[in-house]
């Protein structure tokens, strides 16, 4: 008996561990739209997207990285901006904006928040070149000595990010989370 409890127990943990070990390495490579950022994996899909498909997507950054490094969530982004364009959806029927509050603000300013420069600089270029709107709290921005001037090219400062959300959802952007 207790050697076919073991076996079993080999059998589940070989299937397990297998399972996890494919996971993990998946072939993730650069994506045609941003190639320097977000990584991709091609994958077969069952539910597909046509090139006629619009999308209309809404991220919320609050989180910066303690050390003066690229943003996870600002990757995250160039990962589905080159996800969509892997899966086939024109450039112009995917509408991305992002909406930056709290500390995520010093990733769009242009000297980073430990003033010696943003590491992010590239990588928000890249996404505003390839039509990713950037939104910043003008609360939080208020409240933590954040110009208007201080923020890079192309960023934008709403009234709050309360204020940003609405406008975006009411346009028909689904928050993603």
């Amino acid at each position: 008996m207790a050697k076919i409890f073991s076996a079993y127990i080999g059998t589940v943990m070989a299937a397990l561990f297998g399972s996890m070990a494919m996971a993990q390495t998946a072939p993730f490579g650069p994506g045609d739209v941003i190639p320097d950022y977000g990584p991709v994996a091609k994958v077969e899909t069952d539910i597909t997207v046509t090139p006629d498909t619009e999308l209309k997507l809404l991220f919320d950054l609050y989180s910066s990285p303690e050390e003066a490094e690229l943003n996870p969530g600002l990757t995250r982004v160039a990962r589905l901006v080159n996800l969509h364009g892997e899966g086939g959806v024109e450039p112009a029927r995917l509408k991305v904006a992002l909406v930056l509050h709290g500390p995520a603000i010093w990733d769009v300013t242009s000297e980073g928040k430990d003033g010696t420069g943003n590491p992010n600089a590239a990588l928000v270029q890249a996404l505003g070149e390839n039509g990713v709107r950037f939104v910043v709290c003008g609360q939080a921005a208020a409240k933590m000595g954040v110009e208007k001037a201080d923020l890079l090219p192309g960023v934008d400062v709403a009234l709050s990010a309360m204020t940003a959300h609405a406008l975006f959802q009411g346009d028909g952007y689904a928050l993603i989370p």
